[in-house]
């Protein structure tokens, strides 16, 4: 049985979907997961005290932790860009954003406050998703999210709710195991495992779950990025040095602090009007990396002049992709744009760093 924060959740007048959620958390997790609920926050937004909660945050030593919002209701539809919740009893509703959004947000959130407060980067694993306890959404999964189905549990994962909180951590051994599952012959096939120790992020192992005799390969030949870019990357991060270059040197990367949020809009107007614009850099060869998505939140919704920022491969002209750089780990473009705090931890910066192909401008905060 999870160990539950608080013990009693009555007093605090909880939905009937939040206390279903709650009472079967409670009951189906073992004693080793602890659960908060209803966790409020609040941070400044340009001025302006921002408020939001976490209906749920779950927690487990070995992994981490994920934030869970929860919908109650019978349906939920999306029209016109704006989300609406359907019930029965009360009636339909407009919920102000994506329940998925809510979530990251508050996932994203807690990631920082930790840093800010014991000035270190949290380094096990952090995840987001909805709850439904009401209804089955497989039939608009693909509507309501583009994120994968591991992030939604509705109705068909009420009972089954130990598995589905293990599928959002997705602990290395289950991949490797997987992994394993997917050859078409396991005894005849040959399986290869390269990695890159540089750009290890949290303190993750695969164990023994590929269970193959040839040692893993490590990867030591770097021919994605320039060598200039590289260097840049090796001497900022005092990472990969045993790392063999590519011969190609390139354009030397460009480092500018940026003063606030004014000053950052203005320059990633300039940064994307001189190479798409005046040197007809394809739109999609430009991604901007953030360390923190949650500090691109404005430019989401509004965008920046003739820009709009989507989070997959642009196919518009006027669209500009963005990402966190965890989330664009093993990609690359001609030209990244990564915008960071100074505290930012190295290995981060290394992964965002090394995406770039060809032009890398790095905006300090």
């Amino acid at each position: 049985m999870a160990i539950m924060y608080p013990s009693n959740i009555n007093e605090y007048l909880p939905t009937r979907s939040e206390k279903i959620v709650y009472d079967e958390l409670k009951k189906q997790l073992p004693d080793s997961y602890e659960v908060f609920y209803s966790v409020e926050w609040s941070k400044d937004n340009n001025g302006k005290m921002e408020k939001s909660e976490a209906d749920f945050i779950v927690t487990h030593p070995n992994y981490g932790y994920i934030c869970l919002e929860v919908k109650g209701g019978s349906r939920l539809y999306i029209e016109d860009n704006q989300w609406y919740l359907e019930d029965i009893k009360n009636g339909t509703r407009r919920l102000k954003r994506s329940p998925y959004a809510q979530a990251e947000e508050s996932m994203y959130y807690f990631k920082s406050l930790y840093r800010q407060v014991v000035n270190l980067s949290y380094n096990g694993i952090i995840a987001a998703g909805v709850v439904f306890p009401f209804f089955n959404v497989a039939s608009i999964a693909t509507e309501i999210s583009d994120r994968q189905s591991e992030c939604t549990i509705d109705a068909t994962k009420m009972n089954d709710l130990h598995n589905a909180i293990k599928s959002m951590f997705k602990t290395c051994e289950e991949v490797a195991c997987v992994i394993k599952l997917l050859l078409k012959d396991e005894k005849e096939s040959v399986l290869g495992v390269f990695y890159d120790d540089v750009q290890k992020i949290q303190a993750e192992s695969f164990g023994d779950a590929f269970m193959i005799e040839t040692p893993p390969f490590l990867l030591r030949e770097n021919i994605r990025n320039t060598s200039n870019i590289y260097n840049y990357a090796m001497e900022n991060t005092d990472l990969g040095r045993d790392v063999i270059r590519n011969s190609v040197e390139g354009p030397n990367p460009m480092k500018e602090k940026i003063s606030d949020k004014k000053h950052l809009t203005q320059r990633l107007g300039n940064l994307l009007k001189e190479f798409i614009i005046d040197e007809s850099l394809n739109n999609s060869s430009v991604v901007i990396l953030f360390e923190d998505i949650e500090d691109a939140k404005d430019y989401i919704e509004n965008g920046l002049a003739q820009w709009k920022f989507v989070f997959s491969k642009p196919t518009k002209d006027n669209e500009i992709q963005i990402s966190s750089a965890f989330d664009y780990k093993g990609l690359e473009a001609d030209m990244i744009i990564y915008i960071h705090n100074a505290s930012s931890n190295k290995n981060i910066n290394y992964i965002a760093y090394t995406r770039a192909k060809y032009y890398l401008y790095e905006l300090i905060k």
